[in-house]
């Protein structure tokens, strides 16, 4: 990519610098992240075109909150914000307030996050965007969570669920259960923390992933040792231990949860 800038391709550059990212980043490689599309914005502020420049400053935002340097990952995105405005490109503008929510959460800056979300939603639902909409309650879901706020996550989740049923997102609905299950086990609601995560299983059983299903099965055994019911908790942990190593996986933690149960309940 260097030597295509000294050549003075830069609109190849830029092509390559995005697409080189998002393999980066859903590989949570952020330094090389950082490093790529620093030089992608280079070419784009070369090039002076908004439409390039843009994106770029979205994408370094978004990888700089990968890294927790939060300072940074503002002024880009507070950029990508500017240019987003001034192009009229108003899903960009929904993304990028998203995204600062994020960055806002990981501060603790609770207030100033919500106020982001609220932002994308009004825009999410100008746009006639479902989607972006439901991508923007996942991240308030999330605030709630830590911000301590746990009845208004699980409504938030709860709200989400007809939607993704509706659209046949069925990995994410299973996602959504988990959650939920999570959520009601914090709240000390255990039976509907069962409920959920069972429902969860079912899902990702019909998805084949098994991985999932065992992910899910950790998590009942989990509530089932939080109610002192030791033989249904080892069950659960045998039964996700199973499935991770069908997987490939190996959890050490597991296993050594499951020698210290051995004396109790058979």
């Amino acid at each position: 990519m260097a030597v295509a800038a000294d050549l003075g391709r830069h609109d190849a550059v830029c092509h390559f610098a995005l697409m080189l990212s998002g393999y980066l980043f859903h590989r949570r490689r952020w330094h090389d992240q950082v490093a790529v599309t620093e030089l992608g914005l280079r070419s784009a502020l070369v090039l002076g075109v908004r439409s390039r420049v843009g994106p770029m400053h979205e994408t370094l935002g978004r990888a700089l909150c990968g890294l927790n340097e939060h300072d940074r990952a503002k002024h880009h995105l507070a950029e990508a914000l500017a240019i987003g405005r001034a192009c009229g490109d108003r899903s960009a503008e929904a993304r990028v307030w998203k995204l600062l929510g994020t960055v806002h959460t990981r501060c603790r800056e609770f207030g100033d996050a919500m106020g982001c979300f609220r932002q994308a939603l009004s825009i999410s639902d100008e746009l006639g965007d479902p989607v972006s909409r439901a991508h923007t309650e996942s991240e308030i879901a999330r605030t709630y969570l830590a911000a301590g706020d746990l009845g208004a996550a699980a409504a938030v989740y709860e709200s989400q669920l007809p939607f993704y049923r509706q659209v046949g997102a069925v990995t994410i609905e299973a996602f959504v259960l988990n959650q939920l299950g999570t959520v009601h086990a914090m709240l000390g609601d255990f039976d509907e923390a069962l409920r959920r995560l069972r429902e969860a299983q079912v899902v990702s059983r019909s998805l084949d992933d098994e991985y999932a299903v065992a992910a899910a099965a950790l998590r009942i055994g989990t509530v089932h040792l939080q109610l002192g019911q030791v033989r249904e908790a080892k069950a659960a942990f045998h039964c996700a231990l199973k499935g991770f190593e069908a997987g490939g996986a190996t959890d050490r933690e597991l296993r050594n949860l499951l020698a210290q149960l051995e004396d109790g309940p058979r």
